[in-house]
């Protein structure tokens, strides 16, 4: 099961947020700092929900400690 964007940023520990830009699209922000942000981007030119699926797989990938999620058939799950 696809772990939601919320339950990804407990599992990093940091104060991760998906913020809607002037221009419409969405990108991370980390503590005030933008971390992603690529108006060019589809995952992030669409709905929120969207948005935060994508920014979920990112911090899976990049920001989850290796304790806290397993990989099976290459794919990156939350243990």
């Amino acid at each position: 099961m696809k772990a939601s964007f919320e339950d990804v940023v407990k599992a990093t520990g940091k104060n991760f947020e998906c913020e809607q830009s002037i221009s419409g699209y969405y990108r991370l922000v980390c503590d005030g700092k933008i971390i992603l942000d690529d108006s060019a981007c589809e995952d992030v030119n669409g709905t929120e929900e969207e948005a935060k699926d994508f920014f979920a797989e990112y911090l899976l990938e990049y920001e989850v400690p290796e304790d806290k999620k397993e990989y099976r058939c290459g794919l990156c799950f939350l243990k």
